[in-house]
């Protein structure tokens, strides 16, 4: 029975921090592949008239996919 104040639980600290810090390299890797993929895209459409249409519409899915 817990009696009122008591803690439910205790947080690792350690954990906690290693698994923030992991979320954010994770978020850092996905800005950088977003980044890639619209400077690819951003690319590919200043050439517009020379690229064929199936590796403009791949360029514009690896953004969607980022």
């Amino acid at each position: 029975m817990l009696k009122q104040g008591q803690a439910l639980f205790v947080i690792d600290r350690v954990r906690l921090t290693n698994t923030l810090k992991q979320a954010g390299a994770a978020v850092a890797r996905s800005q950088a592949v977003l980044n890639a993929a619209q400077r690819e895209n951003k690319r590919f459409l200043s050439i517009n008239g020379i690229a064929a249409r199936k590796d403009l519409d791949d360029k514009r899915s690896s953004v969607e996919e980022a």
